[in-house]
This record gives structure tokens, C-alpha cells and sequence, in this order.
């Protein structure tokens, strides 16, 4: 029974589905959990209203039809110094927080790149890879091989078995060959060096959700060590992240 630790539901302004639509879904193609790690980040609009429902949690159930749900956030990191934004804006229900304190409350922190300019360059993001790793504030490293730039694979992954943080593997971005050429790459080191990685379909509808052709076609190719996926199994997952069962 494994997980998707990585979807998008209607709180994400550019997604389509409820959490009992994700829920649903998700329960037919066998999966026990789902991460809800819905877009908090500078560029995104109604930042504000998007973290007021990430402080309302509370009121969701542990599972919807038998699915466990996992509190998350896919927050952006930006290149420059600050590294993980909105630090300084005001959550507007609780001014002794930020909209970042109210994110890092998620039981699961993607923590991904989201800016491809031309000032992305091999050495810079292999620097950004590395204080994402070490910052101690995400959870899962989010479609590290999405950006079309070769950033040094065996200093990041080897950073990320240090850190024991997963690299995820990203269905959605398994589309585009490039990035499937990186994301093979990045696999084969990561069985080398002993660096665990993390499923997610990155899904914004829920006939998406829990759904995994082609990145269980490239872990097969691959020969990939299923111990090494900690979001195989809800129980190596959950005890990953620490969670008590609820």
C-alpha cells in the first residue's frame, strides 16, 4: 500500500480537485495515503488565504473512503541568499506568525524550484540542491531534474544520504525526455550511494492522482532498490516522517 507524496487539490489555485475527489481516486489505484501539499510560494496569488486554509487542517479527518490524508505544502525555494521566501509576510489570522511559520507547520515540506530563468546555471543549482538538503526544513527535495540544467548528481545525491532527505521522483515531469534522461541518471547514482527517493505524482486533478506509469516503468528499468523508495509503504513512510498512526 504505498503513497503519492506529492498532490495538489482545489486549494492550489491552478488545480481542480477536492481532498475527498484526491481521497477517492487515490483508494482505487491502491494507494494508503496521500500527501495534500498544496502551492505556497511568492508568485502564487491569494497567499494569504491558501496559508488560512493550511491553519485549518485540524478539521480534516485522518482518512477519506480508507485513504490516510498527510499534511503537506509544496513550498517554493528561490535562488539568492534568503533561500525559502515569505518570511516576512503576516499571516492576517495570527500576526505573531508568517505565511513561511504557518507552511513549515505541514507534516511534509516539498521544498522545490519553480524559477527556470537563463541565470540558472550547473554550479547554482547544484549549491541550491545542497542548502535545500541541509536547511532542516524540507522534508522531500520536489522534481529536482525538471529544470533543463545538469547540475552536479553525484554532490547533491550524495548530500541527500547525508541529510536522509528523499529526492522525488515526479511523474508529471516524466512527460518530457529530458527530464526523464536526468531523472534515470539521478537514480542510478542514488542506488550507488544509498539515497532514498520519494514517489509523487504531482497531480492537480484526481484522474492523476496515485498514478505512476511511467515512474515505475523507470524504476524497473533502472533496478532500483524498493527499499530505498520510502514512500512505498505507508508504515516506512509514516515512520519516516515520524508520525504516529492515527
Amino acid at each position: 500500500m504505498f503513497v503519492d507524496s506529492h498532490v495538489h487539490s482545489l486549494t492550489t489555485n491552478h488545480a481542480y480537485s477536492t481532498i475527498a475527489e484526491l481521497a477517492t481516486d487515490a483508494g482505487k489505484r491502491g494507494a494508503a495515503a496521500i500527501v495534500i501539499s498544496d502551492h505556497v510560494g511568492p508568485s502564487v496569488p491569494r497567499i494569504n488565504d491558501i496559508a488560512a486554509s493550511l491553519a485549518n487542517r485540524k478539521v480534516w479527518p485522518s482518512s477519506i473512503a480508507g485513504v490516510r490524508l498527510v499534511k503537506g505544502v509544496e513550498l517554493d525555494v528561490v535562488l539568492g541568499p534568503e533561500l525559502f521566501p515569505l518570511g516576512d509576510v503576516a499571516f492576517y489570522y495570527d500576526r505573531d506568525k508568517t505565511v513561511l511559520d504557518i507552511a513549515l507547520e505541514s507534516e511534509v515540506v516539498v521544498a522545490s524550484l519553480h524559477e527556470f530563468g537563463p541565470e540558472l546555471t550547473a554550479s547554482g543549482l547544484t549549491d541550491l540542491y545542497q542548502r535545500v538538503l541541509l536547511s532542516s526544513r524540507a522534508t522531500i527535495l520536489g522534481h529536482p531534474c525538471r529544470p533543463a540544467v545538469e547540475w552536479d548528481m553525484a554532490t547533491v545525491v550524495a548530500c541527500a544520504a547525508h541529510s536522509e532527505i528523499p529526492l522525488e521522483l515526479n511523474e508529471s515531469c516524466l512527460s518530457n525526455a529530458g527530464a526523464r534522461e536526468r531523472y534515470r541518471s539521478m537514480l542510478e547514482v542514488a542506488a550507488e550511494a544509498g539515497a532514498r527517493v520519494a514517489l509523487g505524482s504531482d497531480a492537480h486533478i484526481a484522474s492523476d492522482v496515485a498514478f505512476f506509469p511511467q515512474t515505475i516503468a523507470l524504476l524497473d528499468e533502472v533496478g532500483f532498490p524498493d527499499d530505498l523508495v520510502v514512500s512505498a509503504k505507508w508504515n516506512r513512510f509514516r515512520e519516516f516522517l515520524g508520525l504516529k498512526e492515527r
